[in-house]
């Protein structure tokens, strides 16, 4: 009976043994099922931060090349406008010199007639003293609506230089 008892245990040791080894077995099958789903979705997941990641470098990709096309597009306006500016100002200063000559002009014609009328008062010196006179009081007239109108005109052209 100590033999039966002793096959007995040894039979309960090996079969013992046995599910043990099976539980090893299993609880390894499955420690390796996990490595790999785990293996698996650590590839996922780094697949889906590189396709992030490579999203995000292509936004920032975009983003750069729509500001740089933007600043070059801003800074060709700024060119185009600073032209304009320019050529405007330019054309300004033209019409100015244009207005300044032309009124210069139109004082050396009234200077030129002032010299004119005065030589012929000169001229008119050896007339009857009457006739002198009347000529001269005409001429003084005269004279005088030209200084006046010289005036109005000296007047205009500072009004339009600005002094």
């Amino acid at each position: 009976q100590l033999k039966d008892n002793v096959t007995q245990l040894r039979e309960e040791m090996d079969h013992l043994q046995i599910e043990k080894e099976d539980a090893v077995q299993k609880e390894s099958s499955k420690s390796k099922k996990e490595n790999e789903h785990l293996k698996q979705s650590v590839a996922t997941l780094r697949l889906q931060l590189e396709s992030a990641t490579g999203s995000k470098d292509e936004a920032v990709q975009r983003a750069i090349a729509d500001g740089s096309k933007e600043i070059r597009q801003l800074r060709q306006n700024v060119s185009r406008l600073r032209e304009e500016l320019d050529k405007a100002d330019f054309d300004k200063q033209q019409q100015v010199q244009n207005a300044i000559a032309s009124q210069q002009n139109e004082i050396n014609h009234f200077k030129r007639m002032v010299t004119a009328l005065r030589s012929e008062i000169d001229q008119t010196g050896n007339l009857h003293e009457e006739k002198m006179q009347r000529e001269t009081q005409l001429k003084t007239t005269e004279f005088k609506e030209l200084q006046e109108t010289i005036i109005e005109l000296r007047a205009e052209l500072e009004k339009t230089n600005g002094r």
